[in-house]
């Protein structure tokens, strides 16, 4: 478990891919819990997490993840689709893990410190996008540029669908 998460964080900083995990339904698995832990511990430290929006939040991640296995499709990558779900599902559960302790954090001091925290959990939250692009750049083989303009379009797409359903609440 110890090398997985090393694994991951060194793909959040950008240093190995997903080509770097083996290829395993068992450590996708172990993604997917870290990310219905993550969805836990946020429903439990944030009130305004209500049961409808932890589902829309989740529904948006799961669109994501359906655009991602397209892409994979149609690039003709579909064999890479363990390693590359397993990155995407996990480092994006480390960086969900990593905002929302300093959003918990955040809370905990004067307001002036809470609002550093803030600002750093919002830049904590934006660097998932470089490192999907990364991440989806290594599975289709493409610069890493093009990788974070699909990452991009994905993180809009995720935004959309997710105003769509919390625009009228």
């Amino acid at each position: 478990m110890q090398t997985l998460l090393k694994t991951f964080y060194d793909i959040i900083l950008l240093r190995k891919g997903p080509e770097d995990l083996p290829s395993s339904v068992v450590l996708l698995a172990i993604a997917a819990l870290l990310w219905c832990l993550t969805f836990g511990l946020a429903y439990i430290a944030f009130d305004w997490l209500d049961s409808t929006r932890l589902v829309i939040a989740a529904s948006a991640s799961m669109l994501a993840i359906a655009a991602y296995q397209f892409l994979l499709l149609i690039t003709g990558r579909f064999a890479r689709t363990l390693q590359t779900q397993t990155a995407l599902i996990g480092c994006g559960s480390v960086i969900s893990l990593v905002y929302i302790a300093l959003l918990v954090l955040s809370g905990r001091f004067g307001q002036q410190v809470a609002i550093v925290f803030e600002i750093v959990a919002q830049l904590v939250s934006l660097w998932s996008v470089p490192v999907k692009g990364h991440i989806i750049g290594r599975a289709i083989d493409v610069h890493w540029y093009v990788g974070i303009g699909i990452a991009g379009a994905v993180f809009i797409l995720q935004y959309l669908f997710t105003a769509s359903f919390t625009s009228a609440q």
